[in-house]
């Protein structure tokens, strides 16, 4: 009996320290609720992902985009190259035009007048806008130049274009882009030499070009928002540029001009001026030169930077769609564990009527149909030994009834007993009696 009381007091101890335990289970749960953790899972299974594609995309976006706009400045510069093909293609055309009109072939200083010569480089000079001077110069020293000049005593046969014309056999030559003395503009020379059919050398006729409405033409060329082209010839110099104080300047005497003489279709990168710029480069097949267009940087950061807002714009997007979705999707798991936690809390109170009522068939929903059951079991076990201790008591008591008959019936028979011996004691005190008198 005492066993039993031990027993009872030690499960009420035990009962009490779970019970002041709870509140801080409960804190517990709280902090490290699977909603949580499963909205926070998922969350950085999206934004994770995102953040890698996002800066990988962002990069590509960057390389391609420096590709779109290098082969956009390559097809600018294709078509200049075509230009410039084509105004030496149009200039040697017109100088052999010339050179085998009978004026100029046949020119002997007798039979045709200077006067005709002058005629005829008028004629070429008005078909030919950029051309600032035509002139025919013989092995005479003579020069016959239209617009007229006066040359005082000039000899042509001792200029390089004069020289190098009549080393060349007829073939027309250039020389190298030169600032003119008077207007400070670039210009070039194409001369020509001319022989009659016995191969004596008659003349040559030259043209003088401005460059300046190629350098027109390029500047009319809009390049983005901060693009440029520009011109440099063989050795470097700047024969084009926008800005004029550039002109018949070393592209050498920068940091960049090395590289940008050794670049051909491609891009370089550097910094002029505190600006870093990227600069598309081209050969001129024509004439051997080399044309470039620069632009900022900054030009190709403002695009990038449209990328990539727009890039974190639709990521801020999906990543707010992934959190909603995560919301509802961990509120639904978590909703029917904690249907199963509160029917665990009331079940420890004692309460085993009590069910978790979950009805999808996750594991969740399994968990809540084995606690259910367990409840059943739980349920059936206590009636059963509700029962058996209700029969006990009964037998119980009918053992104290039966125990409390014997007793009476025991203390019947020792009264019984007595009597008898108090009888059979006055029977033998008779007797002696009887037997004395």
């Amino acid at each position: 009996m005492s066993k039993i009381v031990k027993e009872g007091v030690a499960g009420e101890r035990q009962l009490n320290y779970y019970k002041r335990q709870k509140p801080e289970e409960g804190e517990a749960l709280k902090m490290k609720s699977i909603k949580t953790k499963l909205l926070l899972f998922i969350v950085l299974m999206i934004s994770i992902p995102l953040a890698i594609s996002g800066f990988f995309a962002t990069r590509i976006a960057e390389s391609v985009l420096k590709v779109k706009i290098n082969d956009s400045n390559q097809a600018a510069l294709s078509v200049l190259n075509k230009y410039v093909s084509s105004f030496k293609k149009d200039t040697e055309s017109m100088l052999y035009i010339l050179s085998q009109s009978s004026v100029i072939s046949d020119y002997d200083e007798k039979t045709v007048t200077d006067e005709a010569v002058l005629k005829k480089l008028e004629e070429a000079k008005k078909a030919m806008p950029d051309a600032m001077n035509v002139y025919f110069a013989t092995p005479s020293k003579k020069m016959i130049l239209y617009p007229p000049q006066d040359l005082g005593d000039y000899d042509p046969t001792e200029r390089p274009w004069y020289k190098d014309a009549v080393n060349a056999k007829g073939e027309p030559v250039w020389t190298k882009p030169y600032q003119d003395f008077v207007t400070k503009l670039p210009k070039i020379t194409v001369a020509k030499a001319v022989f009659d059919s016995s191969g004596n050398l008659k003349g040559v006729v030259g043209i003088d070009i401005t460059l300046e409405q190629l350098s027109k033409n390029i500047a009319s060329i809009n390049i983005g928002k901060t693009g440029y082209l520009y011109i440099l010839t063989k050795d470097g110099t700047v024969i084009v540029h926008p800005n004029k104080e550039m002109l018949f300047t070393s592209i050498y005497k920068y940091d960049f001009g090395k590289k940008i003489m050794e670049t051909n279709n491609s891009t370089v990168y550097y910094t002029f001026n505190g600006a870093y710029k990227f600069a598309s480069v081209r050969n001129l097949e024509a004439f051997g030169w080399k044309a470039a267009v620069a632009m900022e940087n900054e030009e190709l950061v403002r695009d990038m930077n449209k990328i990539t807002n727009f890039i974190i714009t639709v990521s801020i997007v999906i990543l707010l769609i992934g959190i909603v979705i995560a919301y509802f999707f961990s509120n639904s798991i978590s909703s029917g564990i904690k249907k199963v936690v509160t029917a665990m809390e009331e079940a420890s109170q004692g309460n085993i009527t009590v069910r978790a009522d979950v009805k999808t068939k996750d594991e969740v929903g399994v968990l809540a149909n084995s606690f259910n059951t367990m409840l059943e079991g739980i349920k059936k076990l206590v009636f059963d030994i509700r029962s058996v201790s209700e029969s006990v008591n009964h037998s119980a008591e009918n053992l104290a009834v039966a125990s409390e008959q014997a007793a009476q019936a025991t203390q019947d028979v020792a009264k019984a007993i007595e009597e008898i011996a108090q009888g059979a004691s006055s029977q033998a005190k008779e007797a002696e009696e009887s037997a004395n008198a």
